[in-house]
């Protein structure tokens, strides 16, 4: 995916997907509360060097605009489940 295509996903919309599905939950008899949400997208990458790994690591942060390591960004503000 593109880093436009992360750009895309934002709380706005990430929100809206979470409605969907617990009111489809609800629609059919399951506890919308049950459901665990959470939008972080774990990624693994072959790299060839340490440097080349520390690379990509900080242009997938840069997408996500946090600091590499910085998981917290992923559930910050949107009241999902981690």
């Amino acid at each position: 995916m593109s880093a436009e295509g992360f750009r895309l996903l934002n709380d706005d919309a990430f929100r809206e997907r979470v409605s969907y599905v617990r009111t489809e939950a609800k629609r059919l008899g399951r506890d919308p509360g049950a459901i665990k949400i959470s939008n972080f997208i774990p990624v693994a990458m072959a790299v060839e060097t340490e440097e080349a790994a520390r690379q990509t690591i900080a242009a997938v942060a840069q997408m996500f605009q946090s600091e590499p390591g910085d998981t917290s960004v992923f559930s910050d503000g949107i009241g999902a489940d981690v």
